[in-house]
Order: structure tokens, then sequence, then C-alpha cells
């Protein structure tokens, strides 16, 4: 019985060619399912991978369902046989499936499961009868679902005529939990092809695993099957409810029969059992598989003779459509994209700056915007963006520090649209007006952190730097006037003036005069010329004298000049400080907390700043030292290597095969916080540094700027949308061409910067809700 293939998986190609994204990214040690528009099956430390079926915890939104469902095979005495794994070599996972093969008692089975385009796990049963002699078994698919005090809703066959023959879909709703205490109520409706009997069953709470010795179907299970009724009474309706679903199999020596088992979630019961209705007879790994391919057609190919990069361009996309939530329901109305897994499963506005970056180049700009207009729908009556976004909460207080003005136009630079400038312009006004009445009472110019948690870096010195209990999860009793916090409001003052002009709304000098006003506090007090470095301020406007990454933020704007780049010599690149193995930690060496384990006060936590290498670090010190290299060229080179160390480092024991997206990594051997759980952690931007440095495509005004830097890597990157025009940038080692809608804009034999011009009046979409 061999593992199945995705079609269409081509043998290495040259850079000319095209390659299959689900080939490249193969592998068997992962086992997240995704891609749906509310479902994900991706569990952080699954207990259950040594058995069929999907036992593990699953997420619809950011709503936990304990399990999903388990398999059973039984033999000719009811008892279920023990399947056990069939080795590593049994497994396989791309972006679209996963495949496991298992055996015992004279069988073996081989399980196909996608997570598909209409929130359905479904796994793909293959039975083969390995014996001599015919086979009597039953296959059964089962599901339990705890139902504490008053949160069973229903429990029910589907009574439509879309169940056909056989046994009907099984369906339990139920209020189900989720993050910061938020409830809702799902179901989850089960189905097996080919199935004759059911049975549902209330239970008093019992172990949750995957044993049909647990279920109460092991004791009602006939020689005709289960007794096709819905046992729900009781001295109550608390406990838990079990589902199951029972097909015979009759199989002579070496035959195989194929089943599919289907679990539908939605809000309710009957919209779980009209979904199966509309898949039922589709094969659901190919429609996972098409899905995915639409994908990774709707964004730029990149082919990379640097197989770290290559893999990595694609892992970061795989990893957006993942965590991608699609699903509207309550207060998500658009487009955008989880954090993370398990409990990041929510839109967080630290992540969604990121997101922004990465999904511009994605040819429908719809997840890009979406991924702001979430947080603008939600934007609160102080003009605050909210730092979480749940379904039907938006908590009453709580931000992050983000970069918004900029990755507003980063996104109309390439996708214009001007109803998506003016609600952004309306948002970032009143966003800024919450800053300035808020964030600096002293009327600085300069701008506070309340806690340590709102700058998405906690456990740094920084904090107990003006507050010996900063580091503690409650408001500060001294604000820290932080660098970083003053950067992006800067550069949000930047924007509006540059959004002003657009729209043809004014010429911006107002929010230019505050940008001036702001970039004036920031050199003045925020510079240190003895330390030739940029730090946080008191209240009292008292510098600090400790360095974090975040003091090479002002690297990436046109708040430094020549007189200081000796901070990046000095200190970023100083292997004593920032530039470890694995650069670079977000606190240096020298720091008094410092720590390249995930310690804090000899504590292991889980998201320590105080000497980790964060993803989200390195992506913005990636752009201080471009910025950097504007005033400097000879820091080309060293940008090109801190992006090759940076991908490389995401990595399961250096293996381009094996990229990983782990929250934070050790800086001296690159270990990442796999005791987190938390792989492909949507916390930083990868394909918008390739796009932007390796093939050097920088959408400016009117114009297009191509100027990759010296990577020594061949390239190609083909189908770019800009404006609504194509780019196409390559370099093979003696040609270096750039193409603009097919014909040749310039081609040479060396890399150097290429300006096409590209001028393209914002459109009015219509589509901005």
């Amino acid at each position: 019985m061999s593992l199945p293939t995705p079609t269409g998986a081509p043998a290495p190609a040259p850079l000319d060619d095209d390659l299959d994204p689900l080939a490249l990214l193969a592998r068997d040690d992962k086992w997240y399912l995704g891609g749906a528009p509310g479902l994900l099956y991706a569990p952080p430390h699954p207990a259950w991978e040594h058995v069929p079926g999907l036992w593990d915890e699953a997420h619809f939104l950011h709503f936990v369902l304990p399990s999903v469902f388990a398999v059973a095979l039984l033999d000719e005495a009811g008892e279920a046989i023990a399947l056990r794994p069939a080795g590593r070599d049994a497994r396989a996972w791309w972006p679209h499936a996963r495949s496991r093969r298992f055996e015992g008692g004279g069988v073996e089975l081989l399980e196909t499961q996608a997570c598909g385009p209409e929130d359905v796990l479904a796994d793909v049963l293959e039975v083969r009868n390995t014996g001599d002699a015919p086979r009597r078994l039953r296959l059964v698919v089962w599901a339990a679902q705890p139902v504490p005090d008053g949160t069973l809703l229903d429990a029910r066959p589907d009574p439509g005529p879309g169940a056909g023959a056989g046994a009907p879909s099984l369906a339990i709703e139920r209020v189900v939990g989720g993050l910061r205490a938020t409830r809702h109520p799902l179901a989850l409706a089960l189905d097996l092809e080919g199935a004759r009997s059911w049975s549902l069953d209330l239970s008093e709470p019992c172990a949750l695993q995957p044993h049909w010795y647990l279920t109460p179907s092991c004791e009602t299970l006939g020689d005709e099957g289960l007794p096709n009724r819905a046992s729900l009474t009781g001295v109550d309706r608390n406990g838990v409810v079990f589902a199951a679903l029972e097909r015979p199999l009759q199989l002579a020596p070496g035959e195989a029969v194929r089943a599919i088992a289907r679990a539908a979630v939605a809000p309710t019961a009957d919209e779980a059992f009209a979904t199966l209705v509309r898949v039922r007879g589709d094969d659901p790994i190919a429609a996972s598989e098409r899905a995915w391919r639409a994908h990774f057609a709707g964004v730029p190919r990149f082919r990379c003779d640097d197989p770290y990069l290559e893999t990595a361009y694609y892992y970061r996309w795989y990893g957006l459509r993942l965590n991608m939530i699609r699903r509207r329901l309550g207060r998500y109305r658009h487009d955008a994209v989880a954090e993370g897994i398990g409990y990041f499963r929510v839109p967080i506005s630290y992540s969604a700056q990121c997101h922004m970056l990465e999904a511009r180049w994605m040819h429908d700009p719809t997840l890009a915007r979406g991924s702001f207009l979430t947080f603008v729908d939600n934007q609160r009556a102080d003009g605050s963006l909210p730092n979480h976004v749940h379904v039907d909460l938006v908590a009453p207080q709580g931000i992050y520090h983000a970069d918004w003005g900029t990755r507003v136009l980063d996104v109309h630079r390439v996708h214009p649209d001007r109803d998506f400038l003016a609600r952004a312009h309306a948002a970032l006004a009143a966003y800024l007006d919450y800053f300035y009445r808020e964030r600096d009472p002293q009327g600085s110019g300069l701008y506070d952190h309340v806690n340590q948690w709102e700058s998405g870096q906690e456990y740094m010195s920084r904090y107990v730097w003006v507050d010996a209990e900063g580091d503690h999860w409650k408001e500060m009793q001294r604000k820290l006037k932080g660098l970083d916090a003053s950067v992006y409001v800067y550069r949000c003052e930047r924007a509006l003036a540059e959004i002003e002009r657009l729209l043809g709304r004014g010429d911006g000098t107002a929010w230019d005069a505050r940008a001036e006003r702001t970039a004036a506090a920031i050199q003045r007090h925020m510079w240190r010329d003895d330390l030739q470095a940029f730090v946080d301020v008191s209240p009292e406007l008292e510098p600090s004298d400790l360095l974090f990454a975040i003091s090479f933020y002002p690297f990436f704007t046109d708040l430094v000049g020549p007189e200081h780049l000796p901070s990046i010599r000095r200190h970023l690149l100083d292997p004593g400080k920032f530039w470890t193995a694995f650069p670079v930690p977000a606190s240096p060496k020298d720091d008094p907390f410092f720590s390249a384990t995930p310690t804090w006060r000899g504590k292991r936590t889980n998201c320590p700043w105080n000497g980790r290498t964060w993803p989200m670090t390195n992506s913005h010190v990636a752009e201080a030292l471009a910025g950097a290299s504007a005033l400097d060229p000879s820091l080309r080179p060293v940008t090109a290597d801190f992006v090759r160390r940076f991908v490389r480092m995401m990595t399961e024991g250096g293996d381009p095969r094996r990229p990983n997206a782990f929250e934070h990594y050790n800086p001296d051997t690159g270990a990442p916080s796999r005791y987190r759980g938390f792989d492909d952690y949507m916390h930083s931007w990868i394909v918008d540094l390739l796009v932007k440095y390796v093939a050097g495509v920088r959408p400016v005004a009117d114009a297009v700027l191509v100027d990759p830097f010296p990577f020594e890597a061949r390239f190609a990157l083909r189908d770019v949308r800009v404006r609504g025009r194509r780019l196409d940038v390559s370099w093979d080692g003696t040609t270096y061409e750039v193409r603009l809608d097919g014909a040749v804009a310039y081609r040479g034999r060396r890399l150097e910067a290429v300006t096409v011009p590209v001028p393209a009046e914002p459109s009015s979409g219509g589509a901005i809700g």
C-alpha cells in the first residue's frame, strides 16, 4: 500500500521553470492541517498521533474542540484491532494533506487526511486484508464531546433528505469555550461513507481518549450494527455525548476497501449538516489540493539556487494560508491572519502589520487590506486599535504598538485604492489623537508604554529600569517613553501627510509638522551621543543606558544620518552584544538580565525578550540594516548575510527541507522554543524581505525600484503584480533582466539599481466595507 503523492510533483527544475510548492514542502514530520475558512487541526503538543483518526484538539476560529473523531477497526468478535504505526517512513505530509499507515491483526490501514475549503476535516480510509483468509470487520468512526452544565444544545441525526442511503450524519451542538473566556455555539457533524448504523449516547464524564472500550457503543453493537437511536436522557444533560457510525467490511485476502469519514464544524447543526451534503461525493484530498494550488498560483513565483531562501519563501506562503481566517462571523467581516495556532488563533494587531507586508504581494489585495480593516472595524471610541479581535468580543482596553501608517502605504504602493486610503486616513487620524491625548501627558513628543506586554516584547530590562515591578502583568507606575512606540507614531504622522496628498485633501503640512516635532524629540532625547545609540527615556526624559534590538529601529526611517551610523558597527555587529551565532537577540549579551535560554529571573518563561532571538525582531533589524546601507553601501552584503542567517536559523537542524517558524530561538545554538509548541507562528515577515532584497523589488512613487542586494545567488521572481502591471526579475549569474508586462525593461551583465516607471491612479475598488 503506497502513500499518495500530490499530482504533478516535478523533479527539481532549472530557474527558468516553475516548481511545485506542494512537493517542495513535503516532509514526514508535520501534522498540521488547515486552509479552511475557520477550521484548523494543528494541536501544539499532540498526544494521539500514534492512533488513527483526528483525536487531538482542533480550533474553529478561536474556539477549541478537544478532539474531532477516532477510527476503530473491529474484528469478527467486535473487539478493536490494535493498530500501530507502520514506521516513520510510512508517514507523509504536504501543505494540503497528510498520510499515515497503520498495521496490526492481519490488516493494514492507510489514512489520508485534509482540512478542506468548506470547514471539513476529512479522513480517506483504505483498509486492506493482509492475511490469507477472508475477513468480516467493522469500521467505526466516533466522536466524543464534553457537555458540562448547560452547554449541550442539540444532538441528533440529520433529518433531511441529504442523508441519502445508509446511516445519516450525526451532529453534536454545544456551547464551546474560546480565548479570553469567550463562548459560542458550535456543532460538529460526523459522516461516514457507506455507514449502515449509528448511535448517539449521553454518558457521565469519562476519559476523553480514543479507545473503543470507553464508548457506550462498544456495549450496544450487535450483529446488525449499532442500534440506530439517540439515547440522551438521564437525571441531567451533563457529561459526554458520543456519536458513532458503523460500516461492515468484507475483505477477501489482499482486498482493499476505501471509505471517507468527514467532520464538519459550523455554528449550528443545520449548517454543519448542509456542509456535509454539499461535499458528499467530492474527493476531499483533491479538493484540498486544488485550493492550495490556487493559493500558490496567486502569489509571485520564486526560484533561487539557495535552497534555504527558495523553501523559506514558499513555506511562509504556506503559513499565511494555514493561519488565514476567512469565516464571516460576528466581528470578523474581512479576511485576516491569526498570529498562530493554539491560543494565538485570533487576529492580533502586533502581527497584523506583518501580514499586511506579506499579503500585499498576493495578486488579490483582499487579505492585505483585510488584515488592517479587521482592526479598523473594531476601533474603539477613544481611537485606539485593539490588540485582539475575537468573534464576539473586543477587550475594552489594550493595544499593541504597531507601524500602522507605513503598512497602509506599503499596501497602497502595490494595490492602490482610494477607498482603502480614505478609511485608513480617518482611522489613523483618530488613532494618533488617542496617542496625543493618552500617551504623552507631558507634551514631549514621545510616547508611553503603560505595561510590558503592549510592546509585544515582555520580560526585558527596559521595563524594570523605569519601574521595579515593570515585569509584572499590570500597569506600570512609571511609564516608559518607548523608542519603538515613538518611531511608529512618527512614521504614522508621515504616512498621514502622504495619504492626504494622495487623496487630494490638502498638502499634508499639518501632519508633516507633527512629524517634525516627533522627529526632533526622538533625535534630541533618545539619541545618546556618548553611547552612539538610540534608547528609551523615562517620563522625566532621562535617557536609559540600556540597548535593545529596538535601538536600531530608527535606521529604517529617515530619522538617521551619517552621524548615527557608528551605532551599527559598534553595537549591532558586535559578537559580544547582538551579532551572535544566530543573530540577533532582542536584548544584547551584555544586558544585566541577558539569558540565551528562555528564562527570566531564573524561571523558564513563555515569551522572554531578554536574550532570545525573535523572528519579529529580526524582520525589523533586516529593515534597519537595509536602511543603513543607503548611507553606507558596505552594509549591503552585511544585510544579505543577515537575511541568509535569519532564514537558516528557522530550519530543523539546518535542513532546508524542514523549515519552521517558532516564536523564539537560542541566539547561540539556534534551537527553537519547541517547548511552547507553536510552529508556523506568523509574527514576522519573510516573503517581503526576499522580494525586496533578494529580487530587489521595492515600489516607490510612480515607479518600481529594482535593486537586488548581493546574496550571491541566482534567482527568478516572476508574476509580481504592481499597480495592475506584471513585473519579472531574474539573475542567472550572467544576465540580469527586468521585464514589465513581458517586455524587456532592462537587461545587463551585473546586478544594479533599475527604476521602472509604473504610475497608477488609485482605483475605487468598491469592496471596502
